[in-house]
């Protein structure tokens, strides 16, 4: 159900609709993506003969609906990213610099890496196709919800020696992101487990380089 959401509503002009907030009589959107899908009269179909609970049919809109609205940032990065196409897209010069950031929205401060990495991308599609590609909907199949950080799966180990409870994040998918340790929780001071003391260490990971998140 999501990825037929997905497929037919992955372009330029619907999730221009989603991401204006606003429906066709000028009513604000509601902030749950499934509702403002409804209220669009994007609606969710079926295979003949299932009969399918609402809730799931909520989740299915709230993740297309969520996923598309994600969409449009990178269109935007992307439009701005073909309209000031440089002459040498692997080195672009200080006005190519400045004319990619004031075309794309809130991209004056934006890292130059991610810019750099929408420009890859472009230009993976121009070695293959030998022309540049109309927006980020023709640049980019249509994304799978279930892959990478929707995925993954958590498993939980204790360290026998010092009684550190270790929590891993892996993947069920065949992304290449690499499973990290998230937290870990240390157990200090008495025995007792009513006066025992915790001692929590986080260490966030950027999660990979698969196309769900680049």
């Amino acid at each position: 159900m999501v990825d037929a959401l997905l497929a037919g509503h992955w372009n330029t002009a619907d999730v221009d609709i989603l991401a204006s907030g606003e429906d066709a009589g000028g009513q604000t959107l509601p902030s749950n993506a499934w509702m403002a899908l409804r209220r669009l009269g994007w609606s969710v179909t079926t295979l003949d003969g299932i009969r399918v609970n609402d809730r799931i049919v909520r989740m299915a809109q709230e993740t297309a609906g969520r996923t598309l609205r994600s969409a449009k940032w990178r269109a935007d990065l992307t439009a701005a990213v073909l309209a000031t196409w440089p002459a040498d897209p692997s080195k672009r010069t200080p006005e190519e610099w400045d004319a990619v950031r004031s075309a794309a929205p809130g991209a004056r401060h934006l890292p130059s890496s991610v810019i750099k990495g929408r420009t890859r991308q472009v230009a993976a599609f121009v070695r293959e196709h030998g022309r540049l590609p109309v927006d980020v909907f023709e640049a980019e199949d249509v994304p799978d919800p279930l892959t990478c950080c929707c995925c993954r799966r958590v498993t939980g180990s204790r360290q026998p020696s010092n009684g550190t409870r270790v929590i891993r994040a892996g993947h069920c998918c065949g992304c290449n992101c690499r499973p990290g340790l998230i937290r870990s929780r240390t157990r200090t001071g008495h025995g007792c487990p009513a006066r025992s003391r915790f001692r929590r260490r986080f260490r966030p990971r950027r999660c990979c380089t698969c196309p769900p998140c680049a």
